[in-house]
């Protein structure tokens, strides 16, 4: 979280220009296992909930990065 508040300005996103949604996105990814894999079992009562809700988030990322499968880039939403 410290490298996406340190990079949150304006003059770091003119810097790191494409790769600042990158490092954004790599940061919230990791900050959600590192959630998933330190409170979840707590709340829900097993390692095996953990794994399952850790699974279902890294098939969703995997399909996200698949080829063909971003959203369509003339601002009209959709696949």
């Amino acid at each position: 979280l410290a490298v996406m508040a340190l990079t949150s300005t304006n003059a770091a996103q003119r810097r790191l220009g494409q790769h600042w949604r990158q490092l954004h996105l790599f940061c919230l990814y990791t900050a959600w296992g590192i959630f998933t894999f330190s409170y979840v079992p707590i709340a829900l009562g097993g390692k095996i909930v953990a794994i399952a809700i850790s699974a279902g988030l890294i098939g969703g990322v995997v399909l996200r990065w698949l080829p063909g499968r971003r959203p369509s880039q003339d601002g009209q939403g959709g696949f």
